[in-house]
């Protein structure tokens, strides 16, 4: 369902507290299945699974920062709720935006896993290029969910049929596309150390030991404790939900 921003959410288990669960750019929050079943497997709270904006079934927007991001996912979290919030790649930078405290949440820790930190210029004119280009259109459903394991980086972790596809492909009248907007592509590098310089919340900082996209080495020149879960790659959560898991324990 849809909340009033235009918010996709997905949610599920039961007690107190919160996990807020964001995924990274170009997915879903379809990603996070396995974390999600962990949650109520251990009676841990209750979970929430926004599409963010441009992504899935949510609401495009006519620009994307990482404040307007965090601002809009705020608003799926029950006023006053005790809250841990989980962020993957682009969904680790909003989580470290929340965990600034500039945006109303109650906040009872962060996970950010896998953030590119370091960007060059040829890579953010390569995503903006990608952002210009007209959406592409495929003449069926199954072409467009294996271009979207690829964008995605899904591709050789599940299978097209898999719940983790899911909204991550629309129909139009002219076929099948990808359903992010391409304008997320549209953003400089975010100020990962600045949002770093104000977290006021625990947090643990991790990515996958084989992560080429966020080295471990990379992550710990920001916090020396960053945690590598060994045998991962970037979509750590998909490829190991309970190595994922184990990022979430010291805040429980």
């Amino acid at each position: 369902m849809r909340n009033e921003a235009g918010i996709w959410v997905e949610q599920g288990g039961t007690g107190e507290t919160v996990f807020l669960l964001l995924h990274g750019r170009g997915c879903t929050g379809a990603v996070w299945r396995g974390v999600a079943d962990i949650i109520e497997a251990e009676n841990a709270g209750r979970w929430i699974a926004p599409d963010l904006p441009g992504h899935g079934r949510s609401a495009y927007r006519s620009s994307y920062s990482d404040g307007r991001y965090a601002a809009d996912v705020a608003t799926v979290v029950p006023d006053g709720a005790p809250v841990i919030v989980l962020g993957h790649s682009l969904g680790g930078v909003i989580a470290l935006a929340l965990a600034t405290g500039w945006f109303g949440l109650n906040l009872r820790g962060a996970v950010i896993s896998s953030v590119k930190h370091k960007w060059s210029d040829a890579e953010i004119e390569q995503a903006r290029a990608v952002s210009r280009k007209p959406v592409h259109w495929f003449d069926n459903r199954a072409e467009a969910e294996e271009r979207y394991l690829l964008v995605s980086g899904l591709k050789g972790l599940v299978e097209p049929d898999s719940p983790y596809v899911a909204r991550g492909v629309a129909e139009g009248e002219q076929g099948f596309r990808l359903a992010a907007d391409p304008m997320t592509m549209n953003r400089g590098a975010p100020p990962v150390a600045a949002f770093f310089s104000h977290i006021s919340c625990p947090y643990v900082l991790g990515s996958g030991g084989d992560d080429a996209m966020a080295p471990i080495d990379e992550l710990r020149e920001l916090d020396a404790a960053a945690v590598a879960v060994p045998g991962t790659t970037h979509n750590l959560q998909v490829q190991d939900p309970a190595g994922f898991w184990s990022l979430v324990k010291p805040l429980l």
